[in-house]
């Protein structure tokens, strides 16, 4: 594979990457507004409306929205630290794309 290639392939698996955690902080932030934030205040609030539950406030909220924080913490994660080396993205990319690797390996020699 030709380098050009492999450098094509490497930046567009990476925007993937932050395409993929944008749109799944979008959903999740939009998710957590529509439904999440009627619970804490208790009733509904513009469109947005409350079902039935036992109790309203900040616990109910809180135990309603573990998955959603759980999956925006995770997006915003992978958004900074990018999606590591056992990712389609490192695999991409071979040894010959990273330079510090070569230089390593042809000191060792």
């Amino acid at each position: 594979m030709s380098l050009i290639v492999k450098i094509f392939l490497r930046h567009y698996t990476r925007s993937l990457d932050e395409i993929g955690s944008y749109s799944l902080i979008i959903d999740i932030s939009v998710a957590i507004l529509s439904t999440k934030i009627p619970i804490l205040l208790g009733h509904g609030f513009g469109r947005f409306t409350v079902g039935k539950l036992p109790t309203y406030g900040f616990w109910s909220m809180a135990h309603e929205a573990r998955v959603d924080y759980a999956m925006l913490l995770g997006s915003i994660f992978l958004l900074i630290v990018g999606a590591g080396t056992w990712s389609i993205d490192a695999r991409l990319s071979s040894i010959e794309s990273r330079p510090i690797l070569n230089q390593k390996m042809k000191t060792d020699d």
